[in-house]
């Protein structure tokens, strides 16, 4: 989980500096489903849950 952090709040930093227009609403749906998808398979998280929400301010 604490990857999962890393990156979601690595991700928030960079679309901060990018004045918040790095990441488009296709993209932040694209890469939250990425990450679900991949903690599903290494089983930090169940199919119905949004392990990013905590951190995601994209």
């Amino acid at each position: 989980m604490k990857i999962v952090q890393n990156t979601v709040e690595n991700l928030n930093r960079l679309n901060e500096k990018c004045n918040f227009e790095l990441i488009e609403t296709s993209e932040r749906e694209q890469i939250a489903e990425i990450i679900i998808s991949e903690s599903i398979k290494k089983g930090y998280s169940k199919a119905d849950e949004d392990i990013t929400k905590d951190w995601r301010e994209w």
